[in-house]
């Protein structure tokens, strides 16, 4: 029998796999018939559903997507407005705080004070830029266009129930908005900002919204963009994203959705209290 060559030995070396890294489905399919090596259809079954992963999770391309060692980011929703707070879809509409999001906002002082930071991003939305400064990092805070909320198009200021009476089964991580982003707009957007912020250190404050605050934490982790449809993000809530400490290029959620101050109506509430409604009704 004529001996497999060494690179063949290798790929079927228990426990080494035959996928190696960075390596494509179809180029290591090319390599398996290369050695002779039968795909069953229980493999084809498994490379297929491996293809999809790897496609879901892989981020753009581009300079910065290997993270720095030490990169952690502290991702801050900003506080309640009066649309926020009855569930209206706000995206380039510039409101400001209600009363209570402003007593959220001072409520994450202490929290944030605990933490130091190498930078303090913020999107250009005066309700961002509030909680920023009512959180007491306004002084260290500049301006991130990247931050700012999902553009909703025709339908900035649309309860999700209005949209769904004209458009049945609407789901924004699937449909966008139409005059406004669409899901690939807003995860090429949250894909530049994470070039970006993979080469900074430290740990940095993203002042942002919700719905984009979501959208870049399924892209820091590699999945994608529709995967937002599973997360809340809630007013003035703190998550922290971060890197695996044994694996440094594997992204991870450290913290999700964390709050001090509970919200002033139910429909603010977690999904616990409120089982009707749903991650894209969050405006």
């Amino acid at each position: 029998m004529t001996p497999l060559p060494a690179t063949a030995r290798t790929l079927m070396t228990p426990g080494k796999g035959l996928l190696s890294m960075g390596e494509s489905v179809d180029t290591c399919n090319r390599r398996r018939a290369e050695f002779g090596i039968a795909q069953t259809e229980e493999s084809r079954r498994r490379s297929r559903a491996l293809q999809w992963r790897s496609g879901a999770r892989r981020l753009a391309p581009c300079d910065g997507d290997r993270m720095t060692s030490d990169t952690k980011v502290c991702l801050v929703r900003h506080g309640e407005t009066a649309w926020s707070l009855g569930g209206q879809h706000t995206g380039v509409t510039d409101l400001a705080l209600s009363a209570h999001g402003e007593d959220e906002s001072r409520a994450l002082a202490p929290r944030l004070h605990a933490m130091a930071f190498t930078q303090v991003l913020v999107s250009p939305r005066l309700r961002a830029r509030q909680t920023c400064e009512l959180a007491g990092l306004g002084a260290a805070s500049r301006i991130e266009p990247d931050l700012s909320e999902w553009d909703y198009g025709r339908y900035e200021g649309l309860r999700s129930a209005d949209i769904r009476r004209e458009n049945p089964g609407w789901n924004i991580w699937r449909d966008g908005c139409p005059g406004g982003e669409s899901p690939d707009d807003v995860g090429a957007r949250a894909d530049r900002l994470i070039a970006r912020l993979s080469t900074m250190h430290g740990t940095v404050a993203l002042f942002s919204h919700g719905q984009f605050g979501v959208a870049l934490a399924v892209r820091w982790i590699g999945l994608a963009l529709i995967e937002g449809q599973r997360f809340a993000l809630h007013t003035a809530s703190v998550s922290l994203l971060g890197t695996d400490p044994h694996h440094v290029d594997r992204r991870i959620i450290e913290l999700w959705n964390e709050r001090r101050t509970p919200p002033s109506n139910p429909m603010t509430a977690p999904p616990t209290a409120m089982p009707d409604r749903r991650p894209e009704d969050l405006p």
